[in-house]
């Protein structure tokens, strides 16, 4: 075959060449594009996968709230159950200890309208009278400082103050009502500081009071004052009927009277004395707190006031 021949089978070859160098370039064009979308897709499914273990994740956050909104709800509705219970105990106490002197004061007043009454019986009604109005006047005040606690509208009237001489005059007086105890004191000459005098008057007479109310066979109650750095620290401890641990906590709410240890008789009281002490000393800077081992084993108050109150 000449060379005339041969030249158009070389151009076919390389024409054939040709088409096949660029039918390789565009699969390799598709074979690249092929990667990318594959490497696309696993990007994709990764992430698919991790949006949908955010999902999940939200998901059991929104269980994990929602069983958690339930609890406090049912918290909530325990608390509010518990406190209308005490509401109404409440109620009940104050209408009993109100009763009680206005019988008093009815009765006493029959006395005194009576035309044979001797001067005697005149002084002795009238002073009852004075008593009964007393312990109801008493009533009413705790009330209102309950009121004023809960609204957070307490106020305080600070003085310069000698916190030994007060508890001796709030002692004194409680040691009068009572041939069965001892109050004794453990004091320096004086400890002065900043604080409204009738609040903190206020508490010693309750801490004190309730020594001898919670102490009924009698005995010693102790009564310690100190300075303890910038506080003052009053400690009044009794060997009466002690407090359990189940109800320690319980102390300083409202409405709260401790059982005896029968379990089944609370001490008469409208349960307001501690959580006003509790809201007077607060309100001051300070704190008070309870300590007991238990039932018939005695019990210890605390209160630490600092010896120039809250800015």
């Amino acid at each position: 075959m000449g060379l005339e021949g041969i030249k158009p089978r070389i151009e076919a070859a390389q024409n054939a060449a040709e088409r096949a160098r660029r039918h390789a370039q565009e699969a390799l064009v598709e074979l690249e594009a092929a990667g990318r979308d594959a490497a696309a897709g696993q990007v994709a499914a990764e992430r698919g996968r991790r949006v949908a273990e955010a999902a999940q994740a939200a998901a059991e956050a929104a269980r994990d709230a929602a069983e958690a909104a339930q609890a406090v709800a049912e918290d909530a509705v325990r608390e509010a159950e518990l406190a209308q219970h005490k509401l109404q105990d409440f109620l009940a106490m104050a209408a009993h200890d109100i009763r009680g002197p206005l019988t008093a004061v009815a009765g006493y007043t029959d006395i005194l309208a009576a035309p044979n009454t001797t001067p005697a019986s005149r002084d002795f009604a009238l002073e009852a009278i004075q008593a009964a109005v007393a312990q109801m006047d008493r009533l009413v005040e705790d009330i209102v400082d309950a009121g004023h606690l809960g609204a957070g509208t307490f106020r305080l009237r600070p003085a310069p103050l000698d916190l030994v001489a007060l508890v001796r005059r709030v002692a004194g007086g409680q040691q009068g009502t009572s041939d069965r105890h001892r109050l004794l004191i453990e004091a320096p000459e004086r400890l002065e500081g900043e604080w409204d005098p009738d609040r903190v008057g206020q508490v010693m007479t309750n801490l004190i009071s309730n020594a001898i109310k919670y102490s009924p066979a009698g005995g010693d109650i102790r009564i310690a004052v100190r300075q303890e750095r910038d506080a003052a620290v009053v400690r009044v401890a009794d060997r009466g009927l002690g407090i359990r641990a189940a109800d320690v906590p319980l102390l300083f709410r409202p409405f709260t009277r401790i059982l005896t240890s029968d379990e089944h008789q609370a001490v008469p009281g409208t349960g307001l004395g501690l959580y006003i002490s509790h809201g007077i000393v607060e309100a001051h800077g300070g704190n008070l707190w309870a300590t007991s081992q238990g039932t018939n084993a005695g019990s210890e108050f605390v209160v630490k006031l600092p010896l120039r109150g809250r800015e």
